[in-house]
Order: structure tokens, then C-alpha cells, then sequence
């Protein structure tokens, strides 16, 4: 009940017996701080419960780009994901509830980046600030973690590529500063930062910490990342 009063704050309907994720399909997100709340009451909750959360919230970024890119403005919201990973990652059987919730936290991610790749200018830094939150503060393969980020970006980006002006892409004069589409030299400008930050995790990535030498580390304030609040 507490969930599905937040959730209408959110999107700003009230709901009249129809599953969530159907009702609000076409919905903006009115008041992205119960974002915060909302995923406050998914921690430490059951793995059902934050899987329906996620599922619901990954219908509505897919419904609306303005969702994206008010989720994506929202301080700390990888660590709120991250942070139900970090609770996987305690449990010491991994059953197919586990798997599939770690799936929708994964298919959250990769919305959200694939947006930030394809529609918003300097949307790279939102997958390199997702690469660092994971490697600071995730207790599992942080590598592991990473590398799925960025394949599922640059499939994302494969995927994309097909529907640029081959014309443009292939005109000499496009590369003596004519002027193209604005979305597609976003998309090409946040592709090359890709392909460099690519670059930088297949050769100076080192690999994961044991987990007493990454607690020492931070202990030591070699950590660089400040931890927003859930």
C-alpha cells in the first residue's frame, strides 16, 4: 500500500485497480524526488518486491525519454541500484529469484544508458560515473559488472548506427565541419568517449580487490567517489 501511494505521487494519478506497470505505461515521472523514497523502501526488502519496483520503473523509462533524463538528474541514483546488488551479493546461495532480480537491475542500467548515449550531449559521463560508482562500491565483480555496461552500449550502439545518414558519414565535407543533425553528432560525439573509456578498462583497469584490501583502501581514503545517501 505505502509503494503504490508513492507511486501515484510520482507519476501524479491515482490508481484504480490496474497493475502499475500497464496503467502508468505512458506516464512522466511529476515528482522524480519519490524516487528516492521509493527506492528507500525497496532496501532490504524481499526479492519479489524489489523486482515488481524495478519492473515497474524500467516500463516507465521506457514509455518516456523524459523519464530517462529526469532519473538520470537524480544525485546517487546508481548507487541506488547498486546498493541491491551489494544486497545479492550477501546472500550465500544464489537462487533464480537472485539471477533475475540482478537481470532488472541490469536492464535499469542498461535503459539508462543507451538514453544518455543516444539523446543526451556529454551523456558519456553518466556511463563513466556508473563504471566508478561499480568499482568503488560494489562487494561482487565490479569488473564483471563494468564489462556489462559497456557491451550493452555498444550493442546498443551497433544497433543505432544503421539509422545514421550514411551519406553524412561518408561525405568528406562532413569532416571539414558541415553541419549534421544535432542527435546524431550527440550520438557520435558520446561514441567516441565510449570507445576511449573502452580503451582505458581493457588496459589500465587493474583487476578487483580482495575484499580486505578494497575495505583498507578506503580506510586509507585512496577512494574517490563520495557516496551519496539512498
Amino acid at each position: 500500500q505505502i509503494y503504490a501511494a508513492l507511486f501515484e505521487v510520482l507519476v501524479g494519478e491515482i490508481s484504480r485497480g490496474s497493475a502499475i506497470g500497464e496503467l502508468y505505461a505512458a506516464q512522466r515521472f511529476r515528482q522524480p524526488g519519490v524516487l528516492r523514497c521509493i527506492f528507500r523502501l525497496v532496501r532490504g526488502a524481499e526479492k519479489m518486491f524489489q523486482a515488481k519496483v524495478l519492473q515497474d520503473i524500467a516500463v516507465l523509462l521506457r514509455a518516456s525519454s523524459d523519464n530517462c533524463s529526469t532519473m538520470i538528474w537524480q544525485y546517487g541514483w546508481q548507487h541506488w541500484l547498486l546498493s541491491i546488488l551489494n544486497g545479492l551479493a550477501e546472500e550465500p546461495n544464489k537462487d533464480d529469484s537472485t539471477v533475475a532480480l540482478q537481470e532488472i537491475v541490469m536492464k535499469v542500467f542498461r535503459i539508462l544508458h543507451g538514453y544518455s548515449i543516444l539523446r543526451e550531449k556529454t551523456g558519456w559521463k553518466v556511463l563513466e560515473e556508473s563504471m566508478l560508482f561499480a568499482k568503488e562500491t560494489l562487494r561482487m565483480d565490479s569488473v564483471a559488472i563494468i564489462r556489462t555496461f559497456l557491451c550493452d552500449v555498444m550493442m546498443q550502439v551497433e544497433a543505432e548506427m544503421p539509422g545514421l545518414d550514411a551519406v553524412q558519414m561518408i561525405n568528406p565535407q562532413w569532416r571539414q565541419g558541415t553541419k549534421i543533425n544535432a542527435q546524431t553528432a550527440t550520438f557520435l560525439d558520446n561514441v567516441l568517449h565510449v570507445i576511449t573509456l573502452i580503451e582505458e578498462f581493457m588496459f589500465y583497469v587493474p583487476p578487483p580487490a580482495h575484499p580486505e584490501e578494497r575495505g583498507s583502501e578506503k580506510n586509507g581514503k585512496k577512494s574517490t567517489v563520495v557516496m551519496p545517501d539512498l
